[in-house]
């Protein structure tokens, strides 16, 4: 029997609304008015005009709200998933830290039940344990194909050789090298998927 191939999947903006739940948890405390179209960069500071600390601050108090733990999934997310999940093997590649794996679990089977065989958190933000790389994660495990929305963690795995879908997003414009395929929607990914075949 042939082995699965191994997709890779980011969690935040990816697979769930991250920012834009961030967005609306955001302008209730603060009152404020952004949207997700309003995040230029990952550096959240320079769209809400504070310091690092205070961004960072707020982010973690956002991780522990009942906004982000009921944050939808990405349009097209859950359906497109549910069709890989038919010839692929699926996993979670998230850089949240692994204090959240409880929440973070149970929000994937609320909305992805049974359909990823794993969750791998990197501890990149602000996780007190083992800070891994997604490079590293998708090493560990053999992943052929790799999909996020940050260029940093895109390049960092196409630099192993990988396939990697650049999720489409205002905070990711940058260029990006010929060996990362920027992807517009689920439909865009299943597209690419088709072609692999």
């Amino acid at each position: 029997m042939e082995k699965q191939k191994i997709i890779g999947i980011d969690l935040d903006d990816v697979l769930l609304d991250f920012n834009g739940a961030l967005c609306e948890f955001h302008n209730a405390i603060y009152g404020t008015s952004y949207s997700r179209k309003d995040i230029l960069s990952y550096d959240l500071e320079n769209t809400w005009g504070c310091s690092r600390d205070d961004a960072i601050r707020r982010i973690l108090e956002f991780y522990n709200s009942d906004v982000h733990y009921n944050a939808q999934p990405v349009e097209g997310a859950t359906e497109a998933v549910r069709e890989l999940s038919k010839n692929y093997l699926l996993v979670v590649i998230t850089s949240k830290p692994s204090y959240l794996a409880e929440r973070t679990t149970s929000w994937l089977e609320k909305y992805y039940s049974g359909l990823f065989s794993g969750v791998y958190f990197t501890n990149q933000f602000h996780g007190d344990g083992i800070k891994r790389t997604k490079a590293g994660v998708c090493n560990e495990l053999g992943v052929e194909i790799f999909i996020d929305d940050s260029v940093a963690h895109a390049l960092e795995v196409a630099d192993t050789g990988r396939k990697v879908w650049l999720f489409n997003t205002p905070w990711n414009q940058d260029p990006i090298p010929s060996h990362i395929t920027r992807v517009y929607s689920w439909t865009d990914v299943l597209e690419h998927i088709r072609n692999e075949r």
